[in-house]
């Protein structure tokens, strides 16, 4: 009984060893807590938090790859927007805008008072309007800067918080990628351990367990077998 479990245990050992190629004393260990648990394990993958979406892609897991590369790439947005980004370019063009009014207005008035026209008093009500409206696109400036560093700090914040998520979960992920693929008689694991031909026909064929597995699904070994 125990020479059949340590058995089991060796080729459980060994399939993952074939399915993670990198660290697999590492997932060994982390897929035997996660394994032996039903609730969530706690396991932080440090490939994970520094790679970030780059890690689910290198490991073929597309789907949560690209979800964590678009908050990732907002994040960085965030941070390049707010530390660098002239993000009061459009206040400041208002401003410009003004200023040519204004002295456009200033010309007119000149010409006003010059020819007594009853149209100073109009001019010079415009004028002080537009220098009050500078100065509220002005205070809007200010504040759209101040505000930038905050949106750059906001940016940091959301980056990590996905950086340590995808950490948090890679094994979990992982690990159940792995319990899918060989429940569903392995016909997942096509696509997700590798896009070489060659390495999968030798992992499907050289574990006997898996083999025997494969051959109670004609149509998916005769799949391997013309490889």
């Amino acid at each position: 009984m125990m020479s059949d479990r340590k058995e089991i245990e060796i080729s459980n050992d060994e399939q993952i060893r074939n399915f993670v190629k990198t660290h697999p004393d590492y997932y060994i260990r982390e897929f035997n807590k996660i394994g032996n648990s039903a609730k969530y394990v706690p396991s932080f993958n440090k490939n994970a938090f520094y790679l970030g979406s780059l890690w689910y892609s290198f490991r073929n897991i597309w789907n949560w790859a690209l979800a964590f590369l678009i908050i990732e790439t907002f994040a960085i947005v965030q941070i390049i927007r707010g530390f660098f980004g002239n993000i009061s370019a459009e206040a400041y063009q208002k401003i410009d805008q003004i200023k040519s009014t204004i002295e456009f207005r200033q010309k007119q008035l000149e010409a006003a008072i010059e020819n007594n026209s009853d149209k100073v008093e109009m001019f010079e009500r415009t004028i002080k309007s537009l220098e009050n409206s500078i100065e509220g696109y002005v205070l809007e400036a200010q504040r759209v800067e101040a505000s930038g560093f905050w949106i750059a700090v906001g940016g940091i914040i959301i980056f990590l918080i996905v950086r340590i998520i995808q950490a948090m979960f890679a094994n979990s992920i992982l690990e159940k990628i792995l319990d899918e693929c060989f429940e569903a008689g392995i016909q997942e694991v096509i696509f997700v351990i590798s896009k070489k031909k060659n390495s999968i026909k030798k992992y499907f064929l050289k574990d006997i367990s898996l083999e025997k597995k494969i051959k109670n699904k004609p149509n998916i070994f005769a799949k391997i077998k013309k490889l």
